[in-house]
């Protein structure tokens, strides 16, 4: 995911890239997996350290 995020933000610019991300999401028969956490624990570290990297991450109580 971040190299995507990379890739585009050079395709056409920091200021007009975002990533929307939902937080344990989980689609059809998909289940959480034990690392879930960790994952969205990374990933806004990793965002964090490029240069205007946005995330839209949204914040739901399903712990």
């Amino acid at each position: 995911m971040l190299e995507v995020i990379i890739a585009v933000a050079a395709a056409i610019g920091k200021d007009k890239s975002s990533i929307r991300e939902s937080s344990y999401g989980v689609a059809g028969s998909m289940l959480h997996y034990p690392e879930m956490v960790a994952t969205y624990d990374y990933l806004p570290k990793e965002l964090d350290k490029l240069d205007n990297a946005d995330m839209h991450l949204p914040i739901l109580n399903c712990l």
